[in-house]
């Protein structure tokens, strides 16, 4: 969380200074060490049961370099994160030193609580710009 600033606050001076959303924005320091550590097993959770599902083209998309390249998604299911191993590890496994980035839609139906840690999360976001018209 930001050290001088609430979330209240913090994401209030967000969307006006994305002039209500629609201009590119970032907010840094937002999420708490106890948040995050949450988040980070909540996500591996969900990863392990999307690989499980192998069902790898619905709802995955993976940005090596900044690219799409879906390719990784057959690596991650033959290798999937194990119990014991942090996300960290694994992810070091599968992507070695490239720049990776997830995009998982739907994450909710593996786990109801990403979605209740997400919109406690975004909450104070929503009583400024209200909730969009797509839910």
């Amino acid at each position: 969380m930001n050290k001088t600033l609430s979330p209240e606050k913090t994401w209030k001076n967000f969307y006006e200074t994305t002039a209500g959303l629609k201009k590119p924005g970032s907010v840094s320091a937002l999420i708490g060490a106890e948040d995050q550590l949450a988040l980070i097993t909540i996500v591996k959770t969900v990863l392990i049961q999307f690989l499980r599902k192998g069902e790898l083209n619905q709802g995955l998309k993976i940005f090596i370099d900044g690219e799409l390249s879906n390719h990784f998604a057959s690596k991650m299911q033959a290798r999937p994160a194990q119990e014991e191993e942090s996300l960290e590890d694994w992810c070091s496994v599968i992507f070695g030193d490239r720049k990776f980035g997830l995009v998982f839609n739907s994450m909710e139906a593996f786990s109801n609580e990403i979605a209740e840690k997400m919109c406690g999360l975004v909450h104070p976001l929503l009583e400024q710009a209200g909730i969009p018209l797509g839910g």
